[in-house]
Parts: structure tokens; C-alpha cells; sequence
């Protein structure tokens, strides 16, 4: 009962929480730069506030599943949506840069993490 009582509740902030947001970045809609950065800013918030949580209460791997999940799902959907509902143009040279540096990127998460200790 607890747990179903939780995700209601977290339900409902999630929904008051986005519903602010989108009220906040629509004042700002005639400024496309401030736009695009108050919204990246309110989808990263919880996931930032669950990294300072976790990494403050002694739970490193919460935090790091965290970025790393939350970084990927985003990721994912951002791009999966978007082809379903309109092709994607992109430029060649920006997706072997890309590629390049997340690839680079997940190696050295690998490596810094393969000892089971991320300091």
C-alpha cells in the first residue's frame, strides 16, 4: 500500500512539477536560447537532485546508475521519437563526432569503474 500510495504521490509532483516548468519556459518563448536551456535545466533537475541525495548518503552506485540511465534513456527517446515521427537529416561529420565521444566516453566509465569502485 505504501509503495502504491508513493508513486501516486510521486505521480502527481512529477505532473506539478512539469506543468511549472512548462509555464516557466513558455514566459520565455520569444528568447529560443533561454528557451531550450530552462527546459534541458528542469528534465536534468530530479535527476540531479537524486545524484546529490544518493552520492551525500553514502550510495555512489545509485548516483552513477543514475547519470549513466538517465543519460541513455534521454538519449534514446530524444532520438527514437523524433525518426518515428519525422526522418532525421543529419550531417555525417557530426555523427562520427558524436559517436566518437560518447564511445570514448563509455570506455572510460569502463575503465575508471572496473576495479567495482568509481573514486
Amino acid at each position: 500500500v505504501e509503495i502504491l500510495l508513493g508513486c501516486g504521490i510521486l505521480s502527481m509532483g512529477g505532473i506539478v512539477f512539469a506543468r511549472g516548468a512548462l509555464n516557466i519556459v513558455r514566459r520565455f518563448r520569444d528568447h529560443p536560447a533561454l528557451d531550450g536551456t530552462l527546459g534541458v535545466w528542469f528534465l536534468a533537475l530530479p535527476t540531479l537532485m537524486v545524484v546529490l541525495q544518493a552520492a551525500t548518503g553514502g550510495s555512489p552506485d545509485i548516483a552513477l546508475g543514475a547519470i549513466t540511465g538517465g543519460a541513455i534513456f534521454n538519449i534514446l527517446i530524444t532520438l527514437g521519437v523524433t525518426a518515428v515521427l519525422l526522418p532525421l537529416k543529419v550531417n555525417a561529420l557530426l555523427v562520427k563526432r558524436d559517436g566518437v565521444l560518447m564511445a570514448a566516453a563509455c570506455l572510460l566509465l569502463a575503465f575508471f569503474s572496473a576495479d567495482g569502485a568509481l573514486t
